[in-house]
Parts: C-alpha cells; sequence; structure tokens
C-alpha cells in the first residue's frame, strides 16, 4: 500500500511522458511494473493526470528549442543541428540566424510557461506568440507549428 500511495503521489506531482513511462518501467522488476502499471491505471481513471495532448504538445516543444539552444551553444554546425532536431531546414536555418543567447533565455521562459496554461488552442496561440516576439516570421512560425503537428499525430497513432 505504502509503494501504491508514493507511486500516486509520484505521478499527480511529475509529468511523465509516455516514452519515459515505459522506459523507467521497462527497468523494473516484473513485480514492480505491476505495481506501477496499476497505479497509472488508477491514476488515469481518478483523473489524475489530464491532458495528454496538452502535456506531449508543451513537453515536445521544450525538448526541441531546449536541444537547438543548447546545440547552437555547443557551435554545432546548423546541418549537425537539422539533423539531430529532425526540424525543417528553413525554420531552424530563420532561428539560428537571429538567436542570442539573452534571445533564447527568454524563449525559453516563455516556452515553460506554457505548464501553466491549458487546451491546446491556447498553448499554440501563446506559442505562436512567443516565436513571433523572437523574432520569427509568421511563414517561419506556421513551419514550425506544423511539422510539430504532424510528429505530434504521428506519436499518437
Amino acid at each position: 500500500i505504502f509503494l501504491r500511495q508514493l507511486l500516486t503521489y509520484i505521478f499527480s506531482v511529475f509529468s511523465f511522458n509516455t516514452e519515459e513511462f515505459i522506459t523507467l518501467t521497462k527497468q523494473l522488476p516484473d513485480m514492480a511494473q505491476d505495481v506501477v502499471y496499476s497505479t497509472f491505471d488508477m491514476i488515469l481513471d481518478e483523473g489524475i493526470i489530464k491532458g495528454r495532448e496538452e502535456a506531449m504538445l508543451t513537453t515536445s516543444v521544450e525538448d526541441d528549442f531546449r536541444w537547438i539552444i543548447k546545440m547552437q551553444e555547443q557551435a554545432l554546425e546548423v546541418a549537425i543541428i537539422q539533423v539531430l532536431s529532425e526540424l525543417p531546414a528553413d525554420f531552424l536555418t530563420a532561428f539560428l540566424s537571429i538567436f542570442t543567447t539573452e534571445k533564447g533565455a527568454q524563449l525559453m521562459n516563455r516556452i515553460t510557461a506554457m505548464r501553466a496554461l491549458s487546451g491546446t488552442d491556447t498553448l499554440t496561440a501563446h506559442l505562436r506568440e512567443a516565436l513571433l516576439s523572437y523574432g520569427l516570421s509568421d511563414a517561419n512560425v506556421d513551419m514550425y507549428l506544423s511539422h510539430l503537428t504532424e510528429r505530434l499525430k504521428a506519436r499518437t497513432s
């Protein structure tokens, strides 16, 4: 019972995406996996974990820009960043052409603020505004959002 209560607390306080959850639970012994899966099912049933699409959207965006910024700060070539990030080359080129450490930090702050929002339309509007404020054109923002939408669809199907 204690383990179930502890896991319920962990799942309700921390956000996990599906891939992280599966990866973590595969590393557990069989008995612990059963407890984790049944606890996860219980939490889902109780509605503690909400907005799977919203969480996937926010996590994907955070991951995209966190990695792009880190790779740019390490002075990796644009071609390498594009291959590793799998983002559209034109978008990435536009993003990196106006990148500064300060602008990157400001963008990440705005992206992190997405966690406090709800509704995919609200999240997308917030992200659009953050990317426009960063200095990207409407066309580049649309390119990223289209790529993000397609990628999320592929992950959920």
